[in-house]
């Protein structure tokens, strides 16, 4: 099974975005720092998509630079107050915040069309 990654710090958003990742059909697991995704992604090589609350946090910057250029099969998704953000970091899937379920749903469907366990699977 294809593993999604999600590195979120609120409980409620991490089990959110686990469970709709776990509904398109990814094995989902929920870490809370860029230094567990990184031992996670090495230690497994098999994680195709990660979600990323990014703080500002350098380590994250970093763990998403390291990530895209070491598995660029990865799809990087990154949620940000902060759209400087974006030109910090190398080409990723950017959603601003706030935003809500459904603009985080399209993107996740969008993600699995294109990399998910069961492609073209829209539900």
């Amino acid at each position: 099974m294809q593993l999604a990654l999600v590195i979120e710090d609120e409980p409620e958003v991490a089990g959110f975005l686990t469970g709709a990742f776990r509904h398109l059909g990814f094995e989902a697991v929920t870490v809370q720092s860029g230094e567990h995704a990184m031992e996670l992604i090495d230690r497994t090589g098999k994680v195709v998509v990660a979600f990323v609350h990014l703080s500002n946090d350098e380590e994250q910057h970093a763990m998403v630079t390291t990530v895209a250029e070491r598995w660029p099969h990865t799809k990087l998704i990154v949620m940000s107050s902060r759209p400087e953000d974006l030109a910090r970091l190398p080409p990723i899937i950017f959603l601003g915040k706030p935003t809500s379920a459904v603009m985080i749903m399209a993107v996740l469907k969008r993600v699995a069309l294109e990399t998910g366990p069961r492609r073209g699977f829209l539900h």
